[in-house]
């Protein structure tokens, strides 16, 4: 399972281990495995704009959390 997460700021040295970390704690049993990838706004705009596939299929993927601003 691809998880994205696409953020104002850019990504931060450990980040992705955090988040694995938060799933682990809440109980997540890695089935299926999760291949998560951390975006910018702007990282994940130039994708698009580039015609980038992954990025694409995530643009019409299911938003499971939208954070308030």
């Amino acid at each position: 399972m691809d998880i994205a997460i696409i953020q104002k700021k850019a990504t931060r040295l450990g980040q992705k281990a955090k988040v694995f970390l938060a799933l682990a704690k809440s109980g997540y049993d890695w089935q299926p495995e999760v291949d998560l990838h951390i975006f910018s706004e702007q990282q994940f705009d130039e994708r698009l704009k580039g015609g980038d596939l992954f990025a694409r299929e995530v643009k019409k993927g299911k938003i499971l959390y939208q954070a308030e601003e």
